[in-house]
């Protein structure tokens, strides 16, 4: 496997960007979920090698699927992440004629670099990213955010959504400090309204999140970027994926 993704938190990245539907994706989406329940599943070559451990080498629909009854106090979630895998496959073999996992795993992981880390020929980006403000609290909604911020998100799609988010679009050989203002400067006119939020539910959650692909990883922040979201009580989150 020789992919520049190489770890859970980018490959679930690159698929929550992909707004098409489509086997593919659903396979990627399968294989994050098994990611996610496995637990402590950074690296996901590593990772692979502990569910080939667990379930058998070579991992099937069947071997996979058939975890009840193991005495291992972790059976739940790790079969949980095997139900997801098993399913994986059967959509692969139904969608592709593909049932060998290795084959699967890397197609995906071949098609999300192509879309979003090579070039139209086929050699890897200097650097790619976007930003993001998200809104997040047990007790309240998107709607809820609408209803008091006078500002729709940039898409939910129930009343029921919790996450309040914008973003930027994934941008090629970005500028990092001009991506994080446009997020700050669509913010700027709610302030009083995000502040008032905040105090209205204290245990609300505001974060500028960062996520970049880069041969080089480096961030900035201006002061008055850092000063704003002290005002409004946001954390900052980076998460920095080298292109190697």
């Amino acid at each position: 496997m020789n992919s520049k993704i190489t770890t859970f938190r980018s490959l679930m990245h690159l698929v929550d960007l992909d707004e098409t539907d489509h086997a593919m994706k659903e396979m990627a989406n399968l294989f994050v979920e098994a990611l996610r329940d496995w637990g402590n599943c950074q690296n996901i070559v590593k990772c692979i090698e502990d569910f080939k451990a667990y379930f058998g080498n070579p991992l099937t629909v069947e071997n996979t699927a058939h975890y009840t009854g193991r005495s291992n106090e972790n059976w739940a979630w790790r079969g949980e992440a095997g139900m997801s895998l098993s399913e994986m496959i059967a959509n692969s073999t139904k969608a592709y004629n593909i049932a060998d996992f290795d084959t699967i795993v890397d197609n995906f992981l071949s098609h999300y670099e192509r879309k979003y880390l090579l070039t139209t020929k086929g050699k890897p980006l200097s650097n790619t990213g976007y930003a993001g403000f998200i809104i997040y609290a047990d007790n309240l909604t998107a709607a809820d955010c609408v209803q008091w911020l006078g500002m729709e998100p940039d898409g939910f799609d129930t009343p029921e959504d919790k996450n309040w988010t914008i973003t930027t679009p994934l941008t090629v050989n970005m500028d990092q400090s001009t991506m994080i203002r446009q997020i700050i400067k669509r913010l700027i006119p709610i302030k009083d309204r995000l502040i008032a939020l905040k105090q209205a539910y204290p245990d609300l959650h505001y974060q500028l999140n960062v996520v970049i692909w880069s041969s080089t990883l480096n961030i900035s922040l201006g002061n008055d970027t850092l000063l704003f979201l002290g005002e409004i009580g946001a954390g900052l989150g980076n998460e920095m994926f080298a292109l190697t």
